[in-house]
């Protein structure tokens, strides 16, 4: 099984964020953030907008709500800095929170091959159980 680092290291965050600045050439950046225009996702939206300009010298993070539609279509599309979504598990079993990442559900545009690989395992093991789920503690 792999080890995985989850530690919250606010000061290699800065350190690193300091270094992309210098990288690219800048001192700031302004990013948007999309997300439902719901309570719930303004709420969320914006504590983590809080979070980033508290802790990251230089960067200004816009809030943009929408009807859910428009943010979905939007995070498909790619026309988004920043998007706020998140899921609630519907029944018990990591494959409903790994799932959200498989490249043919996820709307964020990105692919990861060895968790796509693992996904399509793992429905391949619907009837071992045992089997399935030793590869779902590999993702």
């Amino acid at each position: 099984m792999r080890e995985r680092i989850t530690d919250y290291d606010l000061e290699t965050a800065q350190k690193n964020w300091e270094n992309g600045l210098t990288e690219a050439g800048i001192d700031s950046l302004s990013l948007e953030m999309v997300a439902a225009d719901d309570e719930e996702s303004q709420i969320f939206a914006e504590y983590i907008q809080s979070q980033l300009t508290e802790n990251l010298q230089g960067i200004e993070v816009t809030i943009k709500t929408m009807p859910s539609s428009a943010r979905f279509a939007a995070l498909s599309d790619g026309d988004y800095d920043l998007g706020v979504t998140f899921w609630q598990a519907d029944f018990g079993g990591p494959i409903n929170y790994l799932e959200r990442f498989d490249s043919t559900i996820t709307r964020g545009n990105y692919q990861y091959d060895e968790l796509d690989e693992l996904v399509a395992q793992s429905r391949a093991q619907a009837l071992d159980p045992s089997g399935r789920w030793e590869t779902l503690i590999m993702l």
